[in-house]
């Protein structure tokens, strides 16, 4: 079972919207899922957040604890790692498993998130 908070629909029974987010209900995964996500809390360093400042933000040498990074620090995470991927698919001779540059430009982190819930969900 993954257990977790909602935060951009989190109302009062009045309809206020709640900062702190609301409990999701728990939803059962299958193992590859589990498994990405104890990867993401150990890549995390035990933080309650995926993208903890604490989790390396270098935009700044300010220590925000317990915030969320930026999203110019997430936008280059993401491409980061689309660099990586490729590097190590290129290594091993795997072509085609390579990231194309898209169409579209950058990669968002909504649609970042929506590609990598769509490969684990397949």
């Amino acid at each position: 079972m993954i257990h977790g908070r909602q935060f951009k629909y989190a109302l009062d029974e009045n309809g206020v919207h709640q900062s702190a987010g609301a409990a999701r209900v728990p939803w059962v995964a299958v193992a590859p899922v589990v498994t990405a996500v104890r990867v993401m809390e150990r890549l995390g360093h035990g933080s309650r957040l995926l993208f903890d400042t604490m989790a390396e933000d270098r935009r700044s040498g300010e220590v925000r604890t317990g915030r969320s990074l930026s999203p110019v620090t997430v936008h280059n995470r993401v491409k980061a790692f689309i660099g990586w991927v490729n590097q190590h698919a290129r290594s091993r001779g795997r072509e085609a498993e390579v990231i194309p540059p898209d169409a579209h430009g950058a990669v968002s982190l909504g649609r970042f998130r929506r590609t990598l819930a769509w490969h684990i969900a397949r």
